[in-house]
């Protein structure tokens, strides 16, 4: 089992992963995509679960959410929650009652694509009056007098007016908007955003990020947001979690991680963000990392995960790789760890 990850200090811890694994039953057999995933979300601060597409990370949050149960999907391991009762309570072990009760008004989820997750035949004003009376005792006009409360507070002008409009009357950053008043709409202590910024431009993205921060220093919520964009995680992330082919292969402080990754594949997506032309600064090793994608979930592993891809790879790279402590609370999962920062 792999370690608890991002054990911290003073703040309590809201959401514990242990050794969560995810198997996915497909006609060539048993395909694993999510293996051996820890951590830990406290309370009020912001965690970024970074990697490729195909890495695991979208998957490891519906997990926790068990929004992929079913026959051809198997996990093990435990999400365990610390409720607002102060009950610890696995969240696999949970009946579908208990989970719908816990869903949107605890844990919510903001999800990639906003049009696609907005109903096209119901206003957004009706929308979010719905998610409202789900997890309220409200009445029609309490509920919607709340839907054009949210849309003031995620910043929409003329509330009252846009309440009225359908998804497709808006643009991209407005539905995003929508959509993040609708998980607020339960009053949730723990916002899960998967890919909230993804195909809005950087002014738009600049500005959910904004709105999350806001939104949580007034709440005190907490926030997992899952990206591929190491720039969104160096604007809004306390701590985080960098994963690859279904593993965790670095985690930290997120300034640490930023500042001197310890693992070769944080380095290179590090090297892909652009540099400033003439800044005199050595050419990073990593951005002649050698060019491929994320392998396919249920490829069988050998070794490290990285090493067709790593510029450091080398024969001790063909055993198994554990996640180890190189620093207080920051791990990385390559023996080499010195020479990637």
């Amino acid at each position: 089992m792999d370690e608890d990850v991002t054990k911290g200090g003073a703040p309590a811890t809201m959401l514990d992963v242990v050794d969560l694994r995810v198997d996915f039953s497909q006609a060539g057999g048993v395909t694993r995509a999510v293996d051996g995933v820890s951590f830990q979300v406290a309370q009020g601060e912001t965690l970024a679960v970074v990697g490729e597409s195909g890495s695991g990370k979208s998957v490891t949050m519906l997990s926790v959410m068990r929004l992929l149960d079913g026959r051809d999907t198997k996990t093990s391991g435990a999400v365990l929650w610390a409720s607002a009762d102060g009950a610890s309570r696995d969240l696999r072990g949970m009946d579908e009652r208990g989970l719908n009760a816990l869903r949107g008004s605890e844990i919510a989820m903001i999800f990639q694509d906003a049009s696609a997750s907005l109903n096209p035949l119901l206003t957004v004003g009706d929308q979010i009056a719905e998610t409202v009376r789900l997890h309220e005792d409200a009445s029609r006009a309490q509920a919607w007098a709340r839907a054009v409360e949210l849309l003031t507070q995620v910043g929409i002008a003329a509330p009252e007016s846009r309440a009225h409009s359908y998804p497709h009357q808006l643009s991209g950053g407005m539905r995003q908007r929508v959509m993040i008043a609708i998980a607020l709409a339960g009053r949730p202590r723990l916002l899960i955003a998967d890919e909230p910024t993804t195909a809005l431009d950087v002014t738009i993205e600049a500005q959910i990020l904004q709105l999350l921060e806001d939104i949580q220093r007034q709440q005190g919520l907490s926030i997992v947001i899952v990206t591929h964009d190491l720039g969104v995680v160096g604007e809004i992330a306390d701590r985080v979690v960098v994963m690859y082919a279904g593993q965790i292969v670095e985690c930290g402080a997120a300034r640490d991680v930023l500042g001197t990754p310890r693992h070769p594949y944080t380095a290179a997506l590090l090297a892909c963000l652009p540099q400033i032309a003439g800044d005199g600064e050595a050419e990073s090793p990593f951005r002649r990392a050698k060019p491929g994608v994320v392998p396919r979930i249920g490829e069988g592993f050998v070794g490290c995960r990285f090493r067709s891809r790593c510029p450091l790879a080398r024969a001790e790279c063909e055993r198994d790789v554990p996640l180890v402590e190189t620093a207080p609370g920051w791990k990385s999962r390559c023996f080499f760890w010195e020479e990637a920062s």
